[in-house]
């Protein structure tokens, strides 16, 4: 399992409307599968959702949290 991860602050486009999300990508720069994750419930990206971002990345997978 590889340890380590980076996040970036990305921003995308949603009918004319700005959104910020976080992209979390593995280390090693290789290409990967991305798990896509929104929190619903009117939760926010902020509620418990890096923990498992982090988690995935750890064990290669992509993660975008909105």
């Amino acid at each position: 399992m590889e340890n380590t991860f980076r996040r970036e602050d990305v921003d995308f486009y949603s009918n004319k409307t700005r959104c910020s999300a976080w992209l979390y990508l593995p280390g090693g720069g290789k290409k990967c599968p991305v798990i896509v994750m929104a929190h619903g419930l009117g939760g926010t990206r902020e509620t418990r959702l890096p923990e498992y971002a982090e988690r995935f990345a750890k064990a290669g997978f992509a993660c975008f949290l909105f």
